[in-house]
Formats: structure tokens, sequence, C-alpha cells
């Protein structure tokens, strides 16, 4: 993952000294990729996906570097290089093996790279050999494509094959490869690899290449090649066989079958046209007179080398691909970023299924005939080319997630767990909630939940007591995250039993840290566990302190004394903001010595990038508005009043609902939807909405799982708040590239794009705040570069958790 530097600036209250926890950042890490040429191969071509994708995050990318062992140019040189990567031309083979030693070793020994990653496979354990006392500390060998049959090639071959996978048993640190099934079949689940770190890691790639609109027409691409518009093209994409006897095991991409498929499939329906598109290679000629003989040329023809697969995927009705083997089979993960239909064989691995309505697989051995038939009947099937692709950009295929993954092996972090042996336990933190529900704190560590799980080894154990004693919409998933979940509950009249059982909890959970997010009332929580607290005690406040301002006596004293024994059992302290953590007196002297910073809640952005155009027809077809609507957007739970003013009031929904109408008054484009749980004031805010005959135009949808398409949908977000812990939902809307009017009382730290962000206070009334929704209304969006910056910046889930880690290590090296 990219590792961008949280360094949280810890403010004493006696001066300007300021305390830091250990959130320094990373160095950049400098990487060395060994690959044979920089061409069109599936290993380079992700490599040069990763580059483009990290030379778009600027500073802080890393470096990578390559070394091409075949000596020579390859097409992606010249952008490479204009992306920052260097290339070291040098030549592996017997003839050259001391020139390549001495130059490998130089550069090496020179250059400082915290990581080597080699991706020849087993050819890789030579490479370490000849590099041997100045490789770096991590050594990668990676895998991508799928491995021979054994047996195939010379006895010299399959020596220098079989010490390679010898040294790289004694040489790496990590095996990688593109699939499960690959890392199976070069045999590295075997007892002599056992000590190394096993990752799979799916290749990405910028997934709106696929997505619609492209610049030509399916007619345009029929035009082409001389065929009817009616035509339904079958599309086989790859480079061709490079034997010419058809049965030879070396053949991978089974090219003579898939045209025995072609003719037959064409044979079958007169509408079938068949295209293969990839280099063409020696067995050209027997193809196409296998083709001729059929006297289909103009049916079935080779395009060679292409450069816009997109559009042909889009193009086309079906892809035909029955290779005898995969790494992978990148070709078909892409061939459903675009909707289109897939029939692989059963030797493709079925890790490429993204969306399984898309993807369909038979034997090579079914023959010819039946292929063609249920390709026939494939190329048919209808197409729902947006969500397709929303599921694979939602998937490891997506770009960010294969290039944040990708790094995660460089950072300083994974290089230490490389000396850790592999049944090193993980860490286990409890965390105290309320109920696994869809509050803030709560969906922020479903998101942690999520990531970790996706990174696998290495992750921490996270458990939960629910001081409710109630279930939560969230607990199935947590638990089939890892999770377990203590239900406790926590009042006057349960003390002893809250007690005992928190106690029993402790006393056999060997946690390495206890993260409560209650805020004073973590100090009664530590107090009752005291003598069995783990090293790393965190308290955690979330909400805003107004919640705080209207308790009867007894819970303020209560408050007050959970607020003392914070201080005197909690190791840290965190907030969601800065603010946060000065409004609840965590800087007062008596707080000095417990490290405080703000720890801000994470998200994966990329569920909010997407296209407004795209989204904002079928919003405004569900409320059956206009198109041309100027929405207006209010996302977060309605206040008990409707009346502004009123002192348990805090998201403030009343006055936005008054600003909404008079925003309506003077534009009759304008639209507002609330989504959030409903109260015991909304009937009286819609009755206001109905004698202002705005009924049809203001709309109460209470909760949402779609809030991402809401946002991209409407047009700015008003966020009138009286109080906030942060405002995540400001974060949320940044990241979809929405305008957002929000409250003074709305902490500046949720800014991350500056020209989104507008800030109002409350008592500048109605008719202001209408004006400059009504003007921010009108801005352009740009939502890919605004993703982008939350994506870079501590609001992603990917930070959010590294800090969170740092936090809980700062802890137990105290």
């Amino acid at each position: 993952m990219i590792r961008r530097g949280l360094t949280s600036s810890l403010r004493s209250s006696g001066g300007n000294r300021e305390r830091r926890m250990s959130l320094a950042p990373l160095r950049r890490p400098k990487v060395l990729h060994v690959v044979d040429t920089l061409g069109m191969g599936g290993a380079e071509t992700w490599l040069m996906e990763v580059l483009r994708f990290l030379h778009a995050q600027g500073e802080g990318a890393p470096q990578m570097d390559f070394l091409a062992t075949s000596g020579n140019t390859g097409i992606f040189d010249d952008e490479a290089r204009a992306l920052g990567a260097r290339i070291f031309y040098l030549r592996f083979s017997r003839r050259n093996l001391a020139e390549f030693t001495a130059d490998y070793r130089r550069i090496l020994a020179r250059e400082g790279y915290d990581a080597v990653h080699d991706h020849q496979g087993f050819i890789s354990g030579w490479h370490f050999l000849l590099g041997a006392g100045v490789l770096p500390p991590v050594r990668i060998t990676h895998v991508h494509s799928a491995i021979g049959r054994r047996g195939e090639g010379n006895s010299q071959r399959r020596l220098v094959t079989a010490s390679g996978a010898f040294l790289v048993s004694h040489l790496a640190t990590h095996v990688v490869g593109t699939s499960d099934q690959v890392l199976d079949e070069y045999g590295f689940d075997q007892p002599r690899f056992a000590h190394l770190r096993k990752i799979t890691l799916y290749c990405g790639f910028d997934t709106r290449r696929f997505l619609a609109p492209l610049p030509r027409t399916r007619a345009e691409v029929r035009r082409e090649f001389d065929w009817p518009d009616a035509a339904k093209i079958a599309l086989v994409a790859g480079r061709l066989d490079p034997w010419p006897e058809p049965s030879d095991p070396r053949n991978c991409k089974n090219s003579a079958f898939a045209v025995s498929v072609a003719i037959r499939a064409v044979e079958a329906d007169p509408d079938v046209h068949v295209l293969f598109a990839g280099e063409r290679g020696p067995a050209i000629s027997r193809l196409e007179q296998l083709v001729s003989a059929s006297g289909l040329t103009d049916r079935i023809k080779f395009a060679g080398v292409r450069r816009d697969i997109e559009q042909l995927m889009a193009a086309s009705d079906v892809l035909l691909f029955p290779s005898r083997r995969e790494g992978l089979g990148m070709v078909a993960v892409e061939a459903q970023a675009a909707g289109l239909p897939v029939l692989a064989s059963t030797g493709v691995p079925q890790e490429c299924v993204v969306d399984p309505n898309l993807v369909q697989f038979l034997a090579v051995s079914d023959g010819a005939v039946v292929w063609a038939d249920r390709l026939v009947k494939m190329a048919a099937w209808p197409r729902d080319d947006d969500r397709a692709n929303a599921s694979v950009a939602a998937s490891n295929f997506h770009i960010g997630k294969s290039a944040r993954n990708l790094l995660e092996l460089y950072t300083p972090r994974l290089v230490a767990g490389v000396k850790r042996p592999e049944s090193a336990s993980p860490m286990k933190v409890l965390h105290i909630v309320d109920t696994l529900s869809i509050g803030g704190v709560e969906t922020w560590m479903m998101e942690l939940l999520r990531a970790w799980r996706q990174h696998g080894e290495g992750a921490p154990q996270i458990d939960f007591i629910a001081t409710s004693g109630n279930p939560g919409v969230f607990d199935d998933e947590a638990r089939a995250l890892g999770s377990r979940i203590f239900y406790l509950r926590y009042s006057r009249s349960h003390l002893l039993s809250f007690t005992s059982g928190l106690r029993d909890i402790l006393k056999h959970g060997d946690y390495a840290a206890i993260h409560d997010h209650q805020g004073y009332t973590s100090g009664w929580h530590f107090l009752m566990g005291a003598g069995l607290l783990p090293p790393v005690r965190v308290t955690h406040v979330h909400n805003p302190t107004i919640e705080l301002q209207h308790l009867d006596w007894t819970r303020t004293l209560a408050a007050q004394i959970g607020k003392r024994l914070v201080g005197r059992f909690a190791t840290h302290i965190a907030g969601t903001s800065r603010q946060l953590i000065t409004e609840y007196g965590f800087d007062e002297p008596a707080f000095r010595h417990v490290p405080a910073a703000a720890l801000h809640c994470g998200f994966e952005a990329d569920r909010f990038l997407g296209e407004p155009a795209a989204q904002k027809p079928s919003v405004c077809a569900e409320f059956d508005w206009p198109r041309s609507s100027k929405i207006i957007l209010f996302a977060g739970r309605m206040d008990e009043s409707p009346d502004l003013g009123h002192p348990r009031n805090h998201k403030n929904s009343g006055f936005a609902v008054s600003i909404a109408m008079e925003c309506a008054r003077r534009n009759p484009d304008v639209h507002m939807l609330l989504a959030g749980a409903e109260s015991s004031g909304v009937p009286v805010l819609k009755q206001r909405i109905a004698e202002a005959g705005l009924a049809d135009r203001i709309r109460f949808l209470g909760p949402r799982r779609d809030v991402e398409r809401l946002m991209l949908a409407s047009d700015v977000l008003l966020f009138p708040s009286q109080g906030e812990g942060l405002g995540m939902v400001a974060v949320e809307a940044q990241a979809a590239g929405l305008p957002v009017l929000t409250s003074t009382a709305v902490p500046r730290e949720c800014v991350v794009a500056t020209d989104l962000v507008r800030f109002l206070d409350i008592g500048a009334g109605v008719s202001l705040w209408a004006d400059h929704i009504l003007d921010l209304m009108g801005r352009p969006r740009d939502v890919r570069r605004n993703n982008r910056k939350v994506s870079e910046s501590p609001f992603s889930v990917d930070h959010s958790a590294a800090a969170l880690m740092r936090l809980y290590r700062e802890g137990l090296l105290a």
C-alpha cells in the first residue's frame, strides 16, 4: 500500500512545544524490477499500469527501476523513463554470465534498493545467487505465467529450472503469484518453501478504460472489417501460439482449437463473425490455411497486435478464451470490465471471475462442437456494461488496490515482518463500542476489518465488546472477518456483571491493546479492568462535546470522574480531529503525560469514484424528477426537534430544510434529498414542506446504503451541524467531487480539497445560506482529481489502518 506519512502534532497546554507520536512518514521505497523486456507481456503491461498510477500520486511515490535481461529495448521504454524509471540493459545468458554478474552487482551496490522484484520465475533464484552479498532486504520471486508440463524442455533446461527453484527457497524472502493456482502449480506449497511469505497479487488495471463512451461505435468497428452492423463478434485476444503443430504441449493459448471453434460457430449462425487480435507468430500461416480451407476468410479474421483492445471488447459480443493453461487470465478480467461475456477453458484459474454472471467454463476435451454451441448462445446475451465495470472497479483488479498491495511488500513494516517466524501470533486488540451498528466509529472499524482481511497475513486480531448488550447489523460480517463479539451491558444496574465479564475477557484474551471508543466512560472501563489491562490502553473520542452539555448532574459527575480516570489509566488519547481533543480538555496539564493525537477514520475512496452524469438520471428517475434537477443532499440522522437552537439538536436538519425551501422558491430546478434515520421531528418538517407546496421536491429517504450513488447524483452537500467530531460525510462528499457547504462548528480538518468546501456561520441565516447553496450548485465537477486527493490523504482506509497500527506499536515499545 502507498504509505504517506501521518505525523500527528501533540500540543502541550503549557507552551508551543510539540510532542510527537511515532507516526513518522515512511521513507520512499526504491525498487528494482527484473523483467525480460518492457514489451507487451502481461507482467510488463501491469507494471506500466502501476507506474502510471504511482506517477499520478505525485510526491512520495516509490522509485521503480527496471533491469531488462534480454538486453533489448522495449516499446514501453520511453514512457517508463518519462514516468521517472531508469532502465538497465543487461543480457542474461550463458555467454554473458560474467558481464551480467559484474554489472548486476555494481547496480545493486550503488543504488541501495529496498527490494529487488524479479518477474522471471525460478530463474530469479540464479539472479539472487549472482547478487549475493549486495542484495536488498526484500527479494521477491514473482510467477506470472502458467508453468509448463513436467518433462517439457531438454534436460539442461530442466536442470537449470530445478536449481533455480532450490536457490529461490534459500535466497528469496517473498514468493508472489498472479493467482493461488499458479503458486500451487509451481510447487510453492511444498515444505521447502514453507518459510517464505507467499502472496497472491492480482495484476490491476484502470477499469475506466473499458467503460463507454469509447471513441468508436460498434458499427464503426464492424465497418473496419467489412462486416454488417448486425454481426455478432466473438473476440479472441492474445498472442497466437508459436508452434505450428496444434498438439505441441508448449502451445499455451490453444489457437488451433480456437480456430476450430470459430469455424463451427460461424457455420452454425450466419450472424457470427470471429476476430483474432494478438501477435501473429510463426504458426499464423497454418491457422490461416485452416480458415481458408473452410471458405470463411471473410468472417474469421486475424487483426494482429492492436492498441485498441478496449474498443474491440466494447464492440464484441463474447470473448473466446480456450487456453490450455494461464497464470490468471487477465484478458478475461478486462472483458468483464467491458461487460463482455467470457467462455473460458477449465485451464484458466477461476480466480479470474469477478462477475459470475459473465463467465462460463468448458473443458477443452468437450470438443469444438460443444464450445461453438455455447459460444453462439453467449453472443446473444444482453449487456449491462456499467454494472459489470463497477464490479471490477470494486475488486482487487482495480489498479489502485493492486498498486497499494504491491507497495505493501516494500514498506519497512513488512521488511521487518520478513524476519518474524510465520508462526508468530497476530497482535490482538479489544475494541469497546456501543453496538456494531451504522455509527461512524463502527462503520470505520468495519472498513478496517475488510482492509486487514484483504491484506491477509500480518493483520491484527480485532475483537469487540458491545456495551449495549445488543447485537448490531455488522455482527455477522465482523465474525466472518475473524472477530469475536462479547455482549456486556454497561449500566448502573449491570455494573457487577459487566466488571466480572470484562475482567474474564482480559484475563484470557492475551490482548496487546484495549481501544475504547466511549470517551470519558473509557476511564471507568479501565478502572474495572485494573490489574489485567494490556500495555496499550487507548481512549478514543468521536462525538462532539455538544452531547455532554445537557447531561443531568449524576451523568455530569460520572463523566468528570471518568475523565480523571482516563488521565490515570490511558496510555494514549485519540480523537477523530485535533479540535475534538482540545474540546474534551485533553490538552490540560493533567494529561500532559498522555500522548494525544488525531486519528482520522478512513474509508475506501474508490467507492465514491464515478460519473455524475451516469448517476443523476437514475436518481431523478427514482423520485420522478426531471433530469435537469439540481439536487441538495443532506446526509445524517434527523434531529428530535424541527426548530433551530433546540439544545438536543445536533445535525440541524430543520435548518437544512428551511434552506432548501428557500432555494426551491428561488429556483424551480432545485430539489432536496434527506438521507438518514428519521425522528419525532420529521412529521412536523414534512407538514411545513407540504404547506409550502414542495412535498414532491423535498424527500425524506430514511437510512440508505447507496450514499455513494446519491453523492455522485447530487450537486451540493448541505452540512449545517451544530457540532461534529470531524464530519466524515464532508470527506466522503469530497471523494465524490461534491461541493460542501458546512457550518463553522465542523472542524476544518475535514477539508481535503480546499476548493470544494465552504464554511458559513449558522447565525448568518437562511437567506445567506441559500445564496451560497445556489452558487455552489453551478460549480463544475472533477470527481477523479478530488477522489485522488482523498485517497492520498489520512482519510484513506490504508493510511488510517497504518496509523492505527503504529499507535499500537508505539505503545508496545514504550
